[in-house]
C-alpha cells in the first residue's frame, strides 16, 4: 500500500459524523413515528452490500480526509471509501476551511436521468420514498450547476453530499430501488451505520472472515482519526445504510455479528425509523409563518347578486368569492368544485399579494385542462429579486409575481410555493382576475 496525503475537503458529516450543524430549512414537514415500517428483510446470509466494482479491488491507498486517514480503493480518475463512496482527486485535493456541511440548500435534490439506465422505475420509486419520508424534494434539473445524474453503471455507488457540480449515482441492472434509497441517502449526505463511532458497543468485526483488501471498510470514523457524533443514540440495524452481516465475507461466514455473537437482519426496502430521525435532523422543517385561510364547504357555494349588480359566491351567508358578472361567478364554483378545494388562503389581508387554495392542509392534486387559463413555471428555477425597485418572484427571465416593496410578502409566497409544489398559477378573468389559484 501506499501514501497518498492530500488536502482534507469539506464534506458533510451527517448521521455518522458531524461536530456541529447548520441547518437548512426546509418547506415541508414529515412526522417521525415509532419503527412503523421495516418492510421484510432479504434473506440473512445474502450480501447486498452497495459495492462500486463488485469484481474488482482498486490499488489500496491512503489519503488525507475530513481530518484524519483513509484507506480508499484507487481506480484512476476516482477514488471508492467503504465501497460504494466515489471521492475524485478534486475532491481530496480541495482545500477546507472547516467541517462546513454540503447539504442541498432549500431541501431540494435537482436531479437528471439518462436515457440508457435500463429500469428507471426504480429512481422513481426511490424518490417517492425518500419525498414520503423526509422533509427532502426532487427536482428534475434545468440548467442549476450542482444535481443528481442517474446513470447506468457496473455497480451501485454515489458520492456523499452535494458536490457542486454535476454529480453521478451509478446504477448496474442488479441495483434495486432498495440500493437506489440507500445511493440517494449517500448523496443527501449520509455515511455507512456501521462505521458510526460508538459502532463496537453493539457489533463485533469478524476481520478473519473479510475479503483480501477490504478489511480497510470496517473501520469507524473515529479509528481514521475523523471525529464526530450521532443523530440517534444508538447503533440503529435496521438501517438501509447499514453493512449486512455477510458484507464482503470470503468465506461465507458472517464479518459482522452482534456482541453475542449472532447475526442480525438486514434490509433494502425502506427507511428506518433511525434513517428518518437522521434525516430530519439534517434537513429540518421549517414553516412557512402562520397561514391566513378561510374554510368552506366547496358544495354549498352559491352565487349571489349584489345590488350593485356584482356577485358574490357564498357558502351559507359567508362571502367567499367575488365576481363582476354571473359567468365568471359560476366558473370560480365550477374551478374551486373541480380541484375540491375547502380552504382560500393569502399573503397579506387586505388587498393580498398572493392567493392560493388547499384541500384540507394539502394542495389538490387534480391536474388543469386545456379549457383553463394556467401559466406554467418551474419551481426548480424560481426565486426572489429586486427589479425596478419592486420585489417579485422571477422564472429566470420572466417575473410571475409583484409584491412591490415587501421582501417579506415575496419570500413567503416563495417558501409556499415549494412546500405545496405549485408549478402554476391559474386564473378566472383577466387583467383584473377574480379568482388566482395555485395548481400542481
Amino acid at each position: 500500500m501506499k501514501n497518498k496525503f492530500l488536502k482534507p475537503k469539506t464534506l458533510i458529516t451527517t448521521m455518522l459524523m458531524g461536530l456541529s450543524l447548520a441547518f437548512t430549512s426546509c418547506e415541508k414537514e414529515k412526522e417521525i413515528t415509532a419503527e412503523e415500517a421495516l418492510q421484510p428483510v432479504v434473506d440473512i446470509k445474502s450480501d447486498i452490500t452497495e459495492k462500486a466494482y463488485p469484481e474488482k479491488t482498486g490499488e489500496l491507498i491512503d489519503v488525507s480526509f475530513l481530518g484524519g486517514t483513509a484507506t480508499v480503493e484507487d481506480f484512476g480518475d476516482h477514488y471508492i471509501f467503504e465501497g460504494d463512496i466515489i471521492l475524485s482527486p478534486d475532491d481530496l485535493n480541495q482545500k477546507s476551511t472547516g467541517r462546513t456541511k454540503k447539504f442541498w440548500p432549500n431541501c431540494t435534490v435537482y436531479y437528471t436521468i439518462e436515457n440508457s439506465l435500463p429500469n428507471k422505475a426504480r429512481v422513481y420509486n426511490a424518490i417517492a420514498h425518500w419525498e414520503e419520508y423526509s422533509n427532502l424534494r426532487f427536482v428534475k434539473r434545468t440548467n442549476q450547476t450542482a444535481y443528481v445524474n442517474f446513470r447506468k453503471g457496473s455497480g451501485c455507488s454515489s458520492a456523499v453530499g452535494r458536490t457542486g457540480g454535476k454529480q453521478n449515482i451509478n446504477l448496474a441492472n442488479g441495483c434495486s430501488t432498495g440500493n437506489t434509497i440507500h445511493e440517494i441517502g449517500h448523496a443527501i449526505g449520509l455515511w455507512h451505520e456501521q462505521s458510526r463511532k460508538d459502532r463496537n458497543n453493539y457489533v463485533t468485526i469478524n476481520f478473519g472472515n473479510i475479503e483480501s483488501g477490504k478489511s480497510h471498510n470496517f473501520k469507524t470514523y473515529i479509528q481514521r482519526g475523523m471525529d464526530g457524533t450521532e443523530y440517534t443514540s444508538t447503533l440503529d440495524f435496521g438501517s438501509i445504510m447499514m453493512y449486512g452481516p455477510y458484507a464482503f465475507s470470503k468465506n461465507g461466514k458472517p464479518t459482522i455479528t452482534k456482541k453475542n455473537g449472532s447475526t442480525y437482519s438486514v434490509q433494502r426496502n425502506a427507511l428506518s425509523w433511525g434513517d428518518r430521525i437522521g434525516a430530519s435532523k439534517m434537513y429540518p422543517y421549517k414553516p412557512c409563518g402562520t397561514q391566513d385561510c378561510i374554510p368552506f364547504n366547496p358544495n354549498n357555494l352559491r352565487v349571489v347578486r349584489n345590488s350593485l349588480g356584482t356577485y358574490s359566491i357564498a357558502d351559507g351567508s359567508h362571502y367567499v368569492f367575488s365576481a363582476p358578472n354571473y359567468t365568471e361567478a359560476k366558473r370560480i364554483i365550477y374551478i374551486v368544485q373541480r380541484y375540491g378545494f375547502t380552504k382560500s388562503c393569502f399573503v397579506k389581508r387586505p388587498n393580498p399579494s398572493f392567493k392560493y387554495q388547499l384541500v384540507g392542509n394539502s394542495a389538490s392534486n387534480v391536474q388543469p385542462v386545456a379549457s383553463e387559463d394556467i401559466i406554467r413555471f418551474d419551481p426548480g428555477n424560481i426565486d426572489v429579486q429586486k427589479i425596478g425597485g419592486r420585489w417579485k418572484i422571477v422564472d429566470g427571465n420572466h417575473w410571475i409575481f409583484d409584491f412591490g416593496n415587501s421582501e417579506a410578502e415575496a419570500r413567503k409566497a416563495l417558501c409556499l410555493i415549494l412546500r405545496y409544489k405549485f408549478t402554476g398559477v391559474g386564473y378566472v378573468g383577466r387583467p383584473g382576475a377574480s379568482l388566482q389559484y395555485m395548481v400542481k
